[in-house]
């Protein structure tokens, strides 16, 4: 699978309909999926530059922009019978919509040059920038490599800690308390800063992104 095409200084995201694909306990319709918000041209330029951490904490631009298939909150908040995890009667939005192929593991791992001896999830891992509970694509565009120990001024900044703010912000989603539209925009522009922000760094430990 090859990288997507950019239109200017913007993705071109492709939205990726539910319908057919899954199916939500109680045959509910879901409502037509709402687009991922594209920043456009100078816009996108102001707020990467305005990134409060160093580049190497960031995805490569170049080949990882962030790509979401919904930001419905309807469908990130209903339940799933298929396909779920084994033994699961039913499961979330992000149990049911994670596939991402070993093929597409190995392209990542190499557009972003990880040592053969370092592709394993203590040193690192596949991460989706914009993530699979708050609607996340498996794309390639959306996926990138990010270490578990990035340091910068004396703190980490890894997949563990970016993993605690996406729990953060999916149960924000979940309570009401945060537009999908919003997160989307902040975590695929700045996701230290805003980690940052929630003075996430005081926490004492992490957790995982795939939560019910």
């Amino acid at each position: 699978m090859s990288r997507s095409a950019r239109f200017g200084d913007a993705p071109i995201l492709i939205l990726v309909l539910l319908a057919g694909c899954t199916q939500p306990k109680q045959s509910v319709n879901l409502p037509a999926q709402s687009s991922a918000p594209v920043l456009l041209g100078a816009e996108t330029t102001r707020a990467l530059m305005a990134r409060v951490g160093p580049a190497n904490l960031y995805p490569n631009q170049s080949l990882t922009f962030g790509k979401a298939d919904t930001l419905s909150v309807d469908a990130l908040t209903a339940r799933y019978t298929s396909p779920c995890p084994a033994g699961k009667a039913d499961c979330t939005y992000s149990q049911s919509h994670r596939d991402v192929p070993s093929a597409i593991h190995k392209q990542v791992y190499d557009e972003y040059n990880v040592p053969a001896d370092q592709r394993n999830i203590q040193d690192g891992e596949v991460d989706h920038l914009y993530p699979m509970c708050a609607g996340g694509s498996n794309d390639i565009n959306n996926l990138w490599y990010q270490p578990a120990d990035n340091k910068w001024n004396g703190k980490n900044f890894g997949y563990h800690e970016k993993d605690a703010l996406e729990t953060y912000i999916c149960k924000e989603i979940v309570a009401g308390k945060l537009d999908p539209n919003e997160a989307y925009k902040r975590i695929t522009t700045d996701w230290v800063g805003w980690y940052l922000e929630l003075h996430l760094d005081k926490a004492s430990e992490g957790v995982n992104e795939d939560i019910d």
